[in-house]
């Protein structure tokens, strides 16, 4: 973080949708598929301007390690780079109520992080609504502890593969907790674990209606780790007249005047028919008003 009123950088990226891992026994026709796939991605990333790609670490931690070992060498081909990743756990493995496994959680946690810093991730993101909700009639407060066991876990794997782990707060119908980015800096401060930060995402903060000043907060406490972009129903920034929508000049003021010069990527649904183009258009869009602001 640097002082409030400097300028910044923001590095901008794309949140790449994959499908999920191949499962042994692997076919190679199936393993190839899900390679070009990949291929495909990490090339219309760079080729659009990308300042980098996100990707869902559940399924590279799924991969078998030759198939890993396949796709390390895609990326460490591709012009563009894996500066974070999103989707900590797979749904199989729950972090808060009756069915926590922590032996699976450990051996799944001892798998992933070198894998995140293999690909080269400096942010781990960590939303992840059905795994970590509070199921009905089960303890909230104990449903807390078990997130908090579980985030101490992660702090040592972290710590040994040097990266941060981000907490996304997620909105009220995705999750029953941590539904605010202030409650998410709240809950990551009262941890002082070192490598523990937040990640905001205009989105789910849309949802909430949580004003974009909170970020402010979130800056000058150093727990900012990572910016998710999205419009409202998961819409590209800038490219349609959205009703009750994000003011985008106002939301990345926020964060340059506040001296935010860390990544941010975009995660939307993006259009099938003209993909690259709408793309291109909110990156161009989103990077006119950073430069503005």
């Amino acid at each position: 973080m640097v002082k409030k009123g400097w300028m910044t950088d923001m590095r901008i990226g794309r949140c790449i949708r994959m499908d999920p891992a191949p499962r042994e026994p692997v076919t190679e026709a199936a393993l190839a598929r899900w390679m070009d796939s990949f291929q495909h991605q990490l090339e219309l990333t760079a080729e659009l301007g990308f300042d980098f790609a996100e990707l869902p670490l559940h399924v590279f931690a799924e991969l078998p390690e030759s198939a890993f070992n396949k796709a390390l060498e895609l990326l460490r081909q591709s012009p563009v780079s894996c500066e974070a990743v999103n989707s900590l756990l797979p749904a199989a493995l729950p972090v808060t109520g009756p069915a926590v496994e922590e032996k699976k959680l450990d051996a799944y946690l001892a798998r992933a992080f070198p894998r995140a810093q293999a690909i080269g991730a400096r942010v781990i993101n960590f939303g992840g609504g059905a795994v970590r909700k509070v199921p009905p009639g089960f303890d909230r407060a104990q449903a807390m502890e078990q997130l908090s066991s579980f985030l101490q876990r992660c702090e040592v794997y972290a710590e040994k593969c040097e990266v941060l782990v981000a907490v996304e707060a997620l909105n009220r119908k995705e999750c029953n907790m941590l539904k605010y980015v202030e409650e998410a800096v709240e809950f990551v401060a009262s941890l002082y674990l070192p490598h523990l930060r937040v990640l905001a995402d205009s989105y789910h903060m849309l949802m909430q209606r949580e004003d974009a000043d909170i970020l402010e907060d979130a800056i000058e406490m150093g727990l900012l780790a990572h910016v998710h972009l999205a419009d409202k129903d998961r819409q590209l920034p800038g490219l349609n007249d959205i009703e009750k929508g994000i003011d985008w000049e106002r939301f990345l003021k926020v964060l340059k005047e506040n001296g935010y010069d860390g990544h941010a990527a975009l995660e939307c649904d993006e259009p099938a028919d003209e993909q690259a183009e709408a793309l291109t258009a909110s990156l161009t869009y989103l990077r006119s008003l950073w430069e503005k602001a």
